[in-house]
């Protein structure tokens, strides 16, 4: 079982998901099957900025995910304005 953590702000006060943080997974897919290497891939935002994103396998932690990779289709986005999101241009992980 994969999970995620997310942390907001620049102090990693963790947030809700329902309420303050915004996820999109898009690898891995929902219900596949994965084995050895694979991606973790997509968006995450947060009204507060987004601190870090941890990954966990089985209720382990295994390491942050590397974040900032450039996503215009998000700062495009009409409901995801970088003025109520901070970081939404590059808000990929």
């Amino acid at each position: 079982m994969l999970g995620l953590t997310l942390a907001t702000g620049p102090w990693f006060a963790f947030a809700d998901l329902s309420n303050d943080i915004i996820v999109n997974l898009e690898e891995p897919v929902d219900s596949s099957t994965y084995s050895g290497v694979s991606n973790v891939r997509g968006w995450a935002l947060s009204p507060a900025g987004m601190g870090r994103i941890e990954l966990f396998m089985d209720g382990v932690y295994l390491r942050d995910i590397p974040m900032g990779g450039s996503r215009p289709d998000v700062c495009r986005h009409p409901s995801y304005p970088e003025t109520s999101y901070p970081g939404a241009c590059e808000s990929g992980f």
